[in-house]
């Protein structure tokens, strides 16, 4: 049994539960102060990635990975996708490209070399098509973790995690950005009554457009109907207005 040497074993125990309170209460502010230093941004306006989207939905599963052109300053987007959908029997690979200033979206299978063109929302919604992968003003900061592993020299990235709830949308979402550039890592959006939830991940990021000739529609393609199957653009990010 430890003994009291003039107060000295009550007073170290004291002493130790003090400074373990006060380095507690260090961090606690150090977090909050970087938590604070962390506000919404704007992603590059020109990127390209490969991606996945992934819709669990009961009824109606699909999954897609491809490759994902993003020109914010000409708003304009592109996929090369393979669709993996539980509503038709086979793989699909399908070019989609979308031209806000036009209104158009092309979808090309290159199975058929099938074309497509079709508005991409209605004339009302054309101030606010465009879905930028930007992080919301007014979006709630959850906090920010690290993928992969500190203890790893260089092993880790430093991630920010929002979320926000369009009210006029109808439907919640949440997106994960590097917090060096404000690269997208994750977008996901839920709304359990219409689409249900819909994963996005973006992976190998590049920045700038390394061929811009892919927004381009074959010459074949404009005005084009031919009936293309295509589960998975009713649920597109891209949309910005999910249906």
């Amino acid at each position: 049994m430890a003994r009291s040497v003039s107060g000295h074993a009550t007073v170290v125990p004291l002493l130790l539960s003090i400074l373990v309170s006060s380095c507690q209460l260090l961090s606690a502010v150090q977090v909050g102060a970087s938590l604070q230093a962390v506000e919404p941004c704007e992603s590059p306006s020109q990127w390209e990635s490969e991606y996945t989207m992934f819709n669990p939905r009961e009824g109606h599963e699909f999954a897609v990975h491809g490759r994902y052109s993003y020109d914010k300053l000409n708003l304009r987007k592109r996929r090369y996708e393979v669709v993996d959908d539980d509503l038709h029997p086979t793989y699909q690979f399908l070019e989609v490209i979308e031209l806000f200033q036009e209104y158009k979206r092309y979808v090309i299978d290159m199975r058929t070399r099938l074309c497509h063109e079709e508005p991409l929302y209605h004339p009302q919604e054309k101030d606010n098509g465009f879905h930028v992968h930007d992080v919301p003003a007014g979006a709630r900061l959850q906090g920010v973790v690290y993928l992969g592993s500190r203890s790893v020299e260089k092993g880790s990235l430093n991630v920010s995690e929002w979320s926000y709830r369009y009210l006029d949308r109808l439907y919640e979402w949440k997106g994960s950005f590097t917090l060096q550039d404000c690269i997208p890592v994750r977008s996901d959006a839920l709304n359990s009554t219409t689409f249900g939830l819909i994963l996005e991940e973006f992976f190998d990021v590049t920045g700038g457009i390394s061929d811009p000739n892919v927004f381009i529609p074959p010459a074949q393609c404009v005005g084009q109907t031919n009936k293309i199957y295509h589960g998975s653009r009713g649920y597109r990010l891209g949309r910005h207005v999910l249906k």
